[in-house]
């Protein structure tokens, strides 16, 4: 079948019958017979043939469906090894139509006087069998052409309802076949696709892979007001002596595991994993309102999570900074390998303070900016030092949070 130059077996039949068309034909003319009635005989073998052959080969077609499943394996019927939709429709045409209107036209060829006589008790006999017939291919082929759709709709329905393991198994020729095998084949191409916007949404961030598709890939960065909170292992280096590597990495997970969680919870998004550190933005790339209040909440809630991971894991100890401010977002890199992060001065100070909290109990220091944006969350936090930054020419004011024991005074 893959060939597609083999004709059908039912067609052989048809050039069967034809042959002994032409040879019933030649007898009567041998024998004299009168030409009216060899050519009436000759119509109606022909006619015979051609609804012989047409009925086999859709019976056929029918049955041979299951091995056709088999023999395809989910790819295209190649193209022109049976019947299309258009030679379906003639064919049905040709059983329900044609063949009886030829008939009725021909009945009264090469019949005697007699024979005449009877001839209005025959013609609606034959017109009688022609309705019946006609209406049972014309059922047949409709729902020849329906079922395949009927199967196509209800996988459309799995994939639009988000099910992208819908097959459609190809058990048709010709433009059906055709048909189910690219839909097949475009399910196959949005798991794909979907498999890839999973694993890049993983290394980037579903936020800036959404950001990737809608807005196309341009290097270059745009001044966008932010919020970034930075945390980092505290004693890592001494940690990776004394620590197994699988140890290390599964503490480091878990941490990490932590602030994904926190802060996605916030509407933030973690932009890189440093090693033992995270770099987490809030705001760009959808210039989401409220950024301070969220990095806000999402520091105290690391902390917290934080501090019962450390439950597990006695060794882990982390520090966080937090600043707001003005960077530039974008695309940072060449136009073949790039990736989408802020700079600015507030990264340089939640860095810079990430090393300063390490000295604080509560292991958390924010930038006063980042207070001053969010003054519903102002009551959580109370002033510390001012504090001369690394790299920075101005002393920078800081806050941290209230001590576990003030926090039930806060919420009054």
């Amino acid at each position: 079948m893959r060939g597609g130059s083999a004709a059908p077996a039912p067609l052989d039949e048809l050039g069967g019958w034809l042959l002994g068309a032409i040879l019933i034909a030649v007898v009567h003319a041998v024998l004299e017979y009168p030409v009216l009635y060899t050519v009436r005989v000759g119509i109606i073998i022909a006619l015979g043939g051609l609804t012989s052959g047409a009925l086999s080969y859709l019976l056929l077609e029918r049955v041979a469906r299951p091995v056709l499943r088999i023999v395809l394996a989910g790819e295209a019927p190649p193209a022109g090894a049976v019947l299309g939709l258009r030679g379906r429709l003639i064919l049905s045409w040709l059983l329900s139509g044609a063949v009886p209107v030829v008939l009725l036209g021909t009945a009264a060829l090469g019949l005697t006087p007699a024979e005449r006589a009877w001839l209005p008790v025959s013609l609606s006999v034959l017109a009688a069998l022609s309705v019946v017939a006609g209406l049972a291919f014309t059922a047949a082929m409709a729902w020849s052409l329906v079922e395949p759709v009927v199967g196509l709709q209800a996988a459309q329905r799995r994939v639009q309802n988000g099910d992208l393991s819908a097959q459609i198994p190809v058990d048709y020729g010709g433009e059906v076949g055709q048909l189910q095998a690219g839909f097949n084949h475009m399910v196959e191409g949005m798991r794909e696709r979907e498999r890839l916007h999973d694993l890049f949404g993983r290394h980037v961030g579903t936020e800036v892979a959404r950001f990737a598709m809608t807005g196309g890939v341009r290097v270059g960065g745009e001044r966008r007001p932010a919020s970034v909170l930075f945390v980092d292992l505290i004693g890592s280096t001494s940690l990776a002596q004394r620590l197994p590597p699988e140890s290390m990495v599964t503490m480091l997970n878990d941490m990490f595991a932590a602030v994904v969680d926190c802060v996605g919870a916030e509407g933030g998004w973690v932009n890189k994993f440093e090693g033992d550190a995270a770099l987490c933005v809030f705001g760009p790339p959808d210039d989401t309102a409220g950024h301070a209040a969220a990095v806000l909440r999402a520091a105290r809630s690391l902390r917290s999570a934080l501090a019962t991971l450390a439950e597990r894991y006695p060794e882990l100890d982390a520090a966080i900074g937090v600043s707001t401010g003005v960077v530039v977002a974008g695309n940072i890199g060449a136009e073949h390998r790039y990736e989408y992060t802020v700079i600015g001065d507030p990264v340089n100070v939640a860095a810079r303070l990430t090393e300063k909290a390490k000295a604080v109990p509560e292991r958390i220091l924010v930038a006063y900016d980042t207070i001053a944006d969010a003054p519903d969350e102002a009551r959580w936090w109370q002033p510390h030092d001012t504090l001369m930054l690394r790299g920075r020419s101005t002393p920078t004011k800081t806050f941290a949070p209230l001590p576990v024991h003030d926090k039930t005074a806060a919420r009054t």
